[in-house]
């Protein structure tokens, strides 16, 4: 009997690669609605000043890197793991990660948004996407796919080490800070947001996520989610 086969997705939001890219981003983000003139200019203006690209994908890749890796190094049964990452509004895209999966034979597939927390609205919309890409992928192929279905991960900021992980990170952040001879020093802030009636689905509220690419830990605690995952029922 071959070894089980189970694919890891990770979700993340996606930006885009050059300062050309930006209105056709933030035309997706609009869900195809055009936006107004003004609108991209100020978003690119903004992009100039951060750097594009900015390190999302770069992060994201080296964190799906680091985790199959991990999670290769000695598995039970000598099940096999890959790991593939989908932005939700760039690429790589969603539905090229959900064929990836699919044409590769898997037969679990996990899906975890790596924005550790649960809300309806963009967590929400990152499923709806999976399922949608997996929903297409299948009927092409005449319903190949996983045949154990799809286990979506819908929150993991409780998970063990990613917690610890963030507080390593904070505190590196701060000793640079300080060590640069910035008075004052460092304070946590709480962001503003959408109108906060659109945000009452929030269940959890999201804990700072300073350089989650960087700590082993963060990659420890996504592994340790991938091994508790209950299988699809």
């Amino acid at each position: 009997m071959p070894p089980k086969h189970t694919a890891i997705l990770l979700l993340a939001y996606g930006s885009p690669n050059r300062l050309e890219d930006v209105e056709a981003y933030f035309t997706d983000i609009r869900g195809g609605r055009t936006p107004s003139r003004e609108a991209p200019e100020e978003l690119t203006a903004r992009y100039r000043r951060v750097g594009v690209p900015t390190p999302l994908l770069a992060v994201s890749l080296e964190l799906a890197r680091q985790l199959e890796r991990l999670l290769n190094l000695d598995p039970p049964n000598d099940e096999i793991y890959t790991v593939h990452l989908g932005m939700k509004h760039w690429t790589p895209r969603i539905v090229s990660a959900i064929n990836e999966v699919v044409d590769s034979g898997a037969d679990r597939l996990i899906a975890i948004v790596l924005a550790p927390h649960f809300s309806k609205i963009s967590t929400g919309g990152y499923r709806r996407q999976v399922e949608m890409a997996l929903a297409a992928a299948r009927a092409v192929r005449d319903g190949a796919g996983p045949s154990a279905g799809l286990d979506f991960v819908e929150s993991w900021h409780e998970v063990d080490g990613y917690l610890q992980a963030v507080a390593e990170d904070v505190r590196a952040v701060r000793a640079e800070f300080c060590t640069r001879g910035r008075g004052g020093g460092v304070h946590g802030a709480q962001p503003a947001g959408p109108d906060p009636r659109r945000r009452r689905s929030v269940r959890v509220a999201a804990p700072a996520h300073v350089g989650a690419g960087r700590a082993a830990g963060g990659y420890r605690a996504v592994a340790l989610l991938v091994s508790e995952s209950e299988p699809h029922r």
